[in-house]
């Protein structure tokens, strides 16, 4: 995986000219303005093309999408599904498109599954999709979480990043 450098200084921002305290030539305030937008880094992070950020289209439609296959995989139990389209609007709007447990930005659009692609979470797997317990998470933190509530993919993840900082495991630097 790439990793980017980000360059910080005083300086111009490259996009309004102010004067501020810069990230890669352009001031924090553009820099959100910039990352609300698209965030780019985030998207090559993982392997997403700009082309694939074209696609993107709306994202209403794709929660739409995701609460119609949430309903039909869970058809046997209508009851299961306690969630409006508009709660899952305001849902993904609170998170700004990002995953709620990675940050990363999230995608959609392009006909294929990746890493960034946005997927609907149940935050309790033993809940159904009610008020409350469903959140919006990227491809690859929810294949990877799989039926852990938010707190036991979280310790999860803290095992393995002490693990990783132990000297003596295999591939460590």
């Amino acid at each position: 995986m790439t990793t980017f450098r980000k360059t910080m200084a005083w300086g111009p921002c490259k996009k309004c000219g102010g004067s501020e305290f810069w990230l890669n030539y352009v001031c924090v305030q553009c820099q959100r303005d910039r990352d609300k937008l698209k965030n780019i880094e985030s998207y090559q992070n993982f392997g997403v093309s700009l082309t694939t950020l074209r696609k993107r289209g709306s994202y209403r439609a794709n929660v739409s999408h995701l609460l119609s296959v949430a309903k039909r995989r869970h058809r046997s139990d209508p009851s299961f599904i306690a969630v409006t389209h508009e709660y899952l609007v305001r849902v993904y709007e609170v998170q700004q498109g990002l995953c709620a447990l990675s940050g990363v930005m999230m995608t959609w659009g392009s006909g294929q599954l990746e890493n960034s692609t946005m997927t609907l979470d149940r935050i309790d797997p033993a809940l159904g999709y009610i008020e409350g317990n469903v959140q919006f998470l990227c491809h690859l933190v929810n294949s990877s979480k799989r039926s852990m509530t938010n707190a036991q993919y979280i310790e999860f993840c803290r095992n393995i990043y002490e693990r990783a900082r132990i000297k003596d495991v295999p591939g460590h630097d």
